[in-house]
């Protein structure tokens, strides 16, 4: 048998038969007519197949596929189900309050794998073969399907039975979904089961994002005393503008380069109400990652500017606290830094931005077994919210 501290991501021998990730069908309900062209009709539990077709911020167009399942939370002893980010508490009391309240899943865990032949994409074939859900947004198009024919379903089992699962986001439903079946009684666990977007980390049109924070407004604050206390540590760049036309301007240049800096080294962007810059911080190449971080960081996590932002940025440099966790509890979390912006000019404050993680950094770090603070990691582009719905099946608090 493996060993249960740590996490393999290669095909296991043939005396393995221990079951790895467990994938399960489940109803997928129809979406309200305002969120859907065409629906799936309601029928015996499936899998279902996920596409999205997507124009990236470079004027890219790509492609991702991902395969959507209840996918078993509960054996939390199982090595190759790593989660490499923290449940937020207050996301998970949402959704353990939507389960309570109807019994109903909506939003999805999203979860990684690696599959360098494309065995999914091969299993599936060239497309549906019933009229797909269709739910289309400005420069996205998601559609979804149920996998027709036994075949497939089974083949597909047996192709995610022998590979290990990395969640990344929407772990709150992983953590609703253990509490809420520890409240009731009268159904079977795999009904508790969340649902899962399980997605090739290989694949060229799967990209992560980032989240971006949004800190209030503090009394005395000082961007000088800030800029200065960064000096030390990281080099500084600044994207001045004067006008609407140089903020767009200055915007997407700053953006860019924290994209390209942020793949070779720790870099951290800043916007403060009330100034016409963007500030970029790139870590300094004769700086440590790990001395700017306390001594019992994990190695793994040394490299990621999530840390740093929380620790360097946001709570000694912005609140002048060496309390990171009562700082980050002040902080406001979006899922694009263009609504991060928005918020921004109409709330004040202070924005902060950080770069996608790597892709092979992430899985290294499922192999470490470690975890990213909560809201560290992001598909990009997301689900839309209530694109797949389940109801509980003898869930009811009645059902007890």
């Amino acid at each position: 048998m493996r060993d249960a501290r740590r996490a393999r991501f290669s095909q296991p021998s043939k005396a393995e038969t221990r079951t790895v990730t467990a994938i399960a069908p489940f109803i997928c309900l129809p979406a309200a007519p305002a969120e859907a062209a065409a629906a799936p009709p309601p029928g015996a539990p499936a899998l279902y197949a996920y596409r999205v077709d997507y124009r990236t911020a470079g004027g890219l167009e790509k492609t991702r596929l991902g395969i959507v399942a209840g996918i078993d939370p509960f054996k939390v002893e199982n090595p190759d189900v790593v989660p490499i980010a923290e449940a937020e508490p207050a996301r998970t009391e949402a959704a353990l309050a939507a389960l309570r309240t109807a019994g109903v899943k909506t939003g999805v865990v999203v979860a990684g794998y690696e599959d360098a032949h494309f065995e999914v994409e091969r299993i599936l074939g060239r497309g549906p073969s019933v009229p797909p859900r269709v739910h289309a947004r400005a420069h996205e198009t998601h559609a979804v399907w149920p996998v027709s024919g036994e075949r497939a379903a089974r083949e597909l089992a047996r192709f995610f039975a022998l590979k290990a699962c990395v969640p990344f986001d929407g772990l709150h439903h992983f953590k609703a979904a253990r509490r809420f079946r520890d409240e009731m009684r009268g159904a079977a666990e795999q009904a508790f089961y969340p649902l899962a977007l399980l997605v090739n980390v290989l694949d060229f049109g799967m990209s992560f994002g980032s989240y971006t924070y949004l800190a209030p407004p503090r009394e005395g604050f000082d961007i000088n005393r800030f800029v200065a206390a960064c000096d030390e540590s990281f080099t500084l760049q600044d994207y001045r503008w004067e006008d609407d036309a140089g903020r767009a301007r200055a915007w997407r240049e700053f953006h860019e380069d924290l994209r390209i800096r942020g793949t070779t080294a720790v870099a951290v962007g800043a916007a403060f109400a009330g100034t016409r810059q963007f500030l970029l911080f790139t870590l300094k190449e004769n700086v440590p990652p790990a001395s700017l971080l306390p001594p019992d960081t994990p190695t793994a996590l040394h490299e990621f500017a999530v840390m740093h932002l929380r620790l360097g940025f946001v709570a000694r440099r912005y609140f002048e606290t060496e309390d990171a966790a009562q700082a980050w509890n002040r902080i406001a979390v979006f899922p694009t830094p263009d609504e991060a912006l928005a918020a921004l000019d109409a709330r004040g404050g202070a924005a902060f931005f950080v770069s996608p993680p790597n892709k092979r950094a992430l899985m290294a770090l499922a192999q470490a077994r470690r975890r990213l603070p909560p809201d560290s990691v992001r598909l990009n582009p997301g689900v839309p919210e209530g694109l797949f719905t389940e109801k509980i099946a003898g869930g009811g608090r009645g059902s007890a």
